[in-house]
This record gives structure tokens, sequence and C-alpha cells, in this order.
């Protein structure tokens, strides 16, 4: 607030060197610049916990040439892992998720990896090497990840069993013991 404070105190010098047309023209970008000045505070605040959301359904086409639809999976934990083949830490998640669908498969767990490279046979070549227990799922025009907003990769998105979208984890996050432990979680309800 002191920042917006001071830019309004400024404005009268920076108004003497500027013609009628040319503050005109300023005043605008001024009053922006000392507003989101003083709402900088606002924007800091710590985040809230939002409330859980329908999962955007989806139809996508497997790497074995199956097509896997979300509704039809309500009243399964869905675990859905949005990748590529570029980036290192998504393909060193993969087997993680493999170790998951192995243990937590008979409580409910159904796990997607969902490649969003356009090169659909680097992601075949990917999955025959690691030998995946769970379906990899191709999205190669985008429009899963953009339906659920992918801001950074990996993206883990996990979905309940009435299918609404509980946590997502990016980056560090998206494989590590605070996504199990929320997993298991959702598991026993």
């Amino acid at each position: 607030m002191m920042r917006a404070l001071r830019m309004f105190t400024a404005m009268p010098r920076l108004f003497e060197r500027t013609s009628a047309r040319g503050r005109r023209a300023v005043l605008p970008g001024v009053l922006l610049v000392a507003l989101a000045g003083g709402m900088s505070n606002v924007a800091q605040a710590a985040p809230t916990e939002e409330a859980p959301r329908i999962a955007p359904d989806f139809a996508l086409r497997s790497v074995a040439g199956s097509n896997v639809r979300l509704h039809e999976l309500r009243g399964q934990v869905v675990l859905l892992n949005f990748w590529a083949n570029a980036c290192a830490p998504c393909r060193q998640s993969l087997p993680r998720f493999a170790q998951w669908q192995a243990q937590y498969r008979e409580a409910g767990l159904t796990v997607f990896a969902i490649d969003v490279d356009e090169d659909a046979q680097a992601a075949r070549t990917t999955v025959e090497r690691l030998d995946l227990n769970y379906a990899v799922l191709l999205d190669t025009d985008k429009t899963v990840s953009r339906a659920y907003a992918l801001g950074a990769l990996p993206t883990t998105v996990l979905i309940d069993r009435d299918g609404q979208v509980r946590a997502v984890m990016t980056k560090d996050g998206a494989v590590g013991a605070e996504l199990e432990r929320q997993l298991q979680d959702l598991l026993k309800e």
C-alpha cells in the first residue's frame, strides 16, 4: 500500500513535465501500476484450499489401441499422470506409478499415464522399454491437457470415486510421499 501512496505523491512531478495530451495517455497506466502495487500483498496471501470439482471427462486412445473414457471409471480412484518423453523427471516417475498400480489395484486404484507428445511412437517405445502395468494414453492434440489446465510437467491428478478432482501435484510433488499419502486417504474413503 505504501508503494501505491508513493506513486500518487510522485504523480504531480510527472504531470508537470508532461503535456496535457501525454497526461491523458499516461494516467491509465500509472493508475494500473499504482493499484497493482497496492494490491501486491493480496497476491502474496496464503493459498486457500479449493473445493473439489468434477474432473473433465475425456476419451483417449491408449498405446495398446483401446479407448479409455474417464466417466466409465466412476467408483474407482483414478490417478492421471501427464508426461512427455522430453521430460526426464516424467520418465523417471513412470515406474513408481507401476508400483502403486500393483500395490493398490485391489483397493480400487486405476493409473493412467497421459503422454502429451505429438509423436505417439516415442511413447510406445518408452512404454515397451519400461514394461508398464497400466495404460498409457495419447493426448497428441493436447485436448485433455488443456481441459486440465496443465502448467508444468509432470503433473499428477487424483480423482476420487465420485469423479471429483481431489489433488493436483506438479513437478517434484507429482511423485512423492505427500501424493502417496493423499492416494491412500482416497482409497480409504
